[in-house]
């Protein structure tokens, strides 16, 4: 009965450990199954963590490269917009100053007889082609303001500006210095009005640009010579009420370009320790 009994036992625990067997290998299964569906849906988990890859281990690293990378590029693109802005109002200002200083500027004609000169196409550079007294008014006549009248200095032989009482005629082969109401700077320095003279402005040579500036608003009315935006010592008091600018040219090869004739808001002149004063007679 003993031995019965044991055996009975025996085989029941044997049962009893094979069911737990097969629940855990089910079990097993079940979790293994599970794992794989999880891996699926999300490939960066792995089985284990010895399973992961070297390139999803720097993932995170190459999401902030790429961050830096964008934003670098987006700052560059930026500082390019900001210097082509810039460039594109320096040439707004440039066109506006350019637009301001031709609405001061005033047409200009150089009407004259022919003679011994050449006038360049398209701008009022004249050239003397054999020695000539050669008087060239620049119109129009000016009035009741301020006004200046640039040239510029070629090529320097014989070669005189100043300003004449409007609607004065000087002839060809005649001197300007011969006749009245005439006012002569001469590249030499010194400056004649009616056959006085006074020495004190310095000379001028080859490429100089100047500029003689009359003021009609003052009292006395005045002229003032500039060489190279410099202001001159001599200069000529009591104008008559309108003038005419005007340049000479004589030797052979004189050659100078009248620029611009302008009306200023404000003169240029300012008092100077060593001006001398000539009166137009």
């Amino acid at each position: 009965m003993n031995w019965n009994f044991d055996a009975t036992q025996a085989s029941t625990t044997e049962l009893n450990q094979m069911d737990i067997g097969r629940e855990k290998e089910i079990l097993r299964k079940k979790i293994k199954k599970k794992k794989k569906k999880v891996e699926k849906n999300n490939p960066l988990l792995c089985e284990s963590e010895s399973e992961i890859s070297e390139a999803d281990k720097q993932t995170p690293q190459k999401k902030r490269t790429q961050t830096f990378d964008e934003i670098q590029d987006k700052s560059n693109r930026i500082v390019e917009h900001e210097h082509l802005l810039a460039t594109l109002q320096q040439k707004i200002d440039k066109i506006q100053i350019t637009s301001a200083q031709k609405l001061d500027e005033i047409p200009i004609q150089i009407t004259v007889q022919p003679g011994s000169y050449t006038k360049e196409k398209n701008e009022f550079t004249y050239i003397s082609t054999q020695s000539e007294y050669k008087t060239f008014p620049i119109n129009p006549a000016v009035i009741n303001g301020i006004f200046k009248c640039e040239m510029k200095i070629n090529n320097l032989g014989d070669i005189y500006v100043g300003v004449m009482k409007s609607g004065l005629l000087i002839p060809f082969d005649r001197y300007p210095g011969e006749l009245p109401y005439c006012i002569i700077f001469r590249q030499s320095g010194p400056v004649y009005q009616n056959s006085a003279e006074l020495q004190g402005n310095q000379q001028m040579k080859d490429g100089d640009q100047i500029a003689i500036e009359v003021n009609l608003l003052t009292t006395p009315r005045t002229a003032h010579l500039f060489i190279n935006g410099q202001q001159q010592p001599v200069f000529v008091s009591g104008l008559p009420k309108s003038v005419q600018f005007w340049f000479f040219l004589h030797h052979f090869g004189d050659s100078i370009t009248v620029l611009s004739l302008k009306k200023l808001n404000v003169p240029n002149v300012t008092k100077i320790p060593d001006e001398i004063k000539m009166k137009w007679i």
